[in-house]
């Protein structure tokens, strides 16, 4: 996934991801601490 631009409301347990794509779409991800590392190395950037 490019990412142009990215968010991340941090918490202890979920966090909520916000990426706006190359194709200017909105990505809103909710992601726990596991899936959230997982998902991480995954964005490129732009």
């Amino acid at each position: 996934m490019n990412s142009g631009v990215a968010g991340l409301d941090i918490a202890k347990n979920i966090f909520h991801m916000y990426n706006i794509g190359a194709d200017k779409q909105v990505i809103k991800k909710k992601l726990k601490r596991a899936e959230l590392l997982a998902f991480l190395p995954t964005i490129r950037p732009a």
